[in-house]
């Protein structure tokens, strides 16, 4: 069996055709119809023959064709949608980052970040050496963030983010880090 993996896809997207493509497989995910952008998540075969086929019809007809990037994250993913805007919609998750964070200011500039974006929760290194926080925002900038963690900051060097979604988005008033 195929594993399963997790992509951000964004570009010309065919909504209809894509919907038509995902149903009745085991494909999780939302397309955003507000700025083209979505995630998808289930086994690797079925997204890449589904991206395939999405191109290949669209492309026909003179439309750029759906890029994508794979993400770490699997597993919270319930169902397929197609939403107007989910930026709106406000999150809460649990962060778990694994790396090599030497002398380096990880936990701070993640709080600049979060300052700027409107996020509100704490970060902290743990003694076993990997990075813990729990972030609330918007929907759009909870995955902002996590994209920039990802990517990682200067001497840092992010191997993979661990994230769960939490109940109750309004616990915190600000964000700051705990030493």
């Amino acid at each position: 069996m195929d594993r399963k993996i997790r992509l951000l896809i964004k570009g010309d997207i065919n909504y209809k055709l894509l919907s038509r493509l995902v149903k009745s497989k085991e494909i999780y995910g939302y397309i955003n119809t507000t700025n083209s952008i979505g995630e998808l998540e289930g086994r690797e075969d079925l997204l890449e023959s589904i991206i395939e086929k999405h191109n290949n019809n669209f492309f026909s007809r003179g439309k750029k064709q759906i890029t994508f990037k794979k993400i770490k994250y699997i597993g919270d993913l319930k169902s397929f949608s197609i939403v107007k805007d989910k930026s709106l919609v406000k999150i809460k998750v649990y962060i778990k980052i694994y790396g090599l964070f030497q002398n380096s200011s990880f936990e701070t500039i993640t709080k600049r970040y979060a300052d700027k974006m409107g996020i509100y929760g704490w970060i902290k290194r743990t003694e076993d050496g990997y990075v813990d926080s729990k972030m609330e925002g918007s929907y759009d900038s909870i995955y902002s963030i996590i994209d920039l963690i990802s990517k990682g900051f200067p001497k840092t060097n992010v191997e993979n983010v661990y994230l769960e979604y939490l109940d109750n988005p309004n616990e915190f008033k600000k964000f700051e880090v705990i030493k």
